[in-house]
């Protein structure tokens, strides 16, 4: 859903940045749906997916877990940070 709703966000925001004085309707709709759905999954991430996934994986899955977290992120250059100290 997120791959079908992102490039309206961002023409959304864009029209923002480019001077328009207020989101419409639909675009706060939209943007408020994203919130929630986003929000929900995190929480289902957070509660439910990674305490089962620290009691069930060993160390190396748990890195691997971490870096395919992080580049669907776009965080990924944290890991390149970390590991360059």
């Amino acid at each position: 859903k997120i791959t079908a709703v992102a490039p309206k966000i961002g023409q959304s925001l864009q029209r923002l940045l480019d001077g328009q004085p207020a989101l419409n309707d639909g675009d706060r709709t939209m943007l408020s749906e994203f919130a929630n759905d986003t929000r929900r999954h995190l929480i289902v991430e957070n509660a439910i997916i990674l305490p089962i996934a620290r009691a069930r994986l060993n160390a190396a899955d748990l890195d691997s877990l971490r870096s395919g977290m992080l580049k669907r992120r776009g965080l990924d250059r944290l890991m390149e940070d970390e590991n360059a100290d």
